[in-house]
């Protein structure tokens, strides 16, 4: 486990804290929204996703489709939650798949109760077995909401949503529940959080590096990635930052984070950063990156994230 050093260097963030703080309560008012709250059935699930997908893909803006993520998101949420949830059917477009099965990681931790085992039994029922692993990064997420009391109270206040009374486990025996190969898959999504717990960079970069039930590399991969997805209005800022992480590693796992945000928003809209030029080089860098991970998965059938690799296809 590597931790960092007692005064690291994190450097100068571009977004202040009240920015991320204002801008990280967006996805929770797309959460609470009405017409993304099931019961769906079957058919409408598929039809309300895939006009969330529509409306945005036509408008354009990488803000319209980070909104479309997230409300995607939460359409299969609803669906699991209140429907079959049953998400390895051919009508679902493979471009959704991955997004939708982190609803599916929500739904299973609100039936399980956190529950290891029933989590795995929740999501290995439901889900499609080439997007599975989507489902439990987005575990990793909801236990990082559910580990903080404070961002808890915070999530359903403005979510509307409400998890059984439940503690959730010591952390370290949580992750040692389940397999070593999902564990890195727990830790990005746990990552994911800890930014919208910190509204922070710095802060949630340590967090990351000091967590010893975190898999480092994985926990930074995810900070990265929702540095990303909330601070997508300074897109051409955000990707010049280079914090002094405290392992060379990890300075290239947080990199790595940036590439996939970029990669995913690229996958689910094909083409949609085709108009971004005259880049600087650190951006030129990122975005070509992006677009070979995205070529590459098409291709091979396989989208070769540094964390989602494992048995996670993603054809087209």
């Amino acid at each position: 486990m590597l931790t960092t050093p007692a005064e690291p260097n994190y450097e100068l963030d571009p977004v202040p804290f009240w920015k991320v703080l204002v801008r990280s309560m967006h996805p929770l008012r797309v959460i609470r929204m009405r017409r993304l709250q099931g019961p769906f059935t079957d058919d409408g699930f598929v039809e309300a996703a895939m006009a969330a997908h529509r409306d945005s893909a036509a408008a354009g803006t990488i803000n319209e489709r980070c909104v479309a993520l997230w409300k995607m998101e939460w359409i299969g949420f609803s669906y699991c939650r209140h429907g079959a949830g049953i998400l390895h059917r051919p009508s679902i477009l493979v471009a959704m798949q991955p997004i939708v099965h982190t609803g599916l990681g929500f739904a299973a931790v609100e039936e399980a109760a956190l529950q290891p085992d029933k989590v795995r039994e929740s999501i290995d029922r439901r889900a499609h077995p080439d997007f599975r692993h989507f489902a439990y990064e987005s575990v990793g997420c909801a236990w990082g909401v559910l580990n903080n009391g404070r961002f808890r109270k915070l999530f359903e206040m403005f979510t509307g949503v409400r998890f059984a009374p439940f503690d959730p486990p010591a952390p370290a025996e949580f992750m040692a529940r389940f397999p070593a190969e999902l564990r890195p898959l727990l830790s990005h999504g746990y990552g994911r959080t800890l930014y919208f717990v910190h509204c922070d960079l710095a802060k949630s970069l340590r967090s990351a590096a000091t967590a010893t039930w975190l898999e480092t590399s994985a926990a930074v991969h995810g900070v990265a990635f929702a540095y990303v997805m909330i601070n997508f209005a300074d897109l051409d800022r955000i990707l010049d930052v280079r914090p002094d992480l405290p392992e060379p590693a990890l300075a290239e796992d947080f990199a790595s984070g940036l590439v996939f945000a970029l990669a995913m928003l690229s996958w689910t809209f094909p083409g949609m950063f085709d108009t971004w030029s005259s880049r600087p080089p650190r951006q030129t860098e990122l975005f070509d990156r992006a677009e070979r991970l995205v070529r590459d998965s098409r291709d091979c059938s396989y989208f070769n994230s540094p964390v989602l690799s494992a048995g996670t296809s993603i054809s087209p």
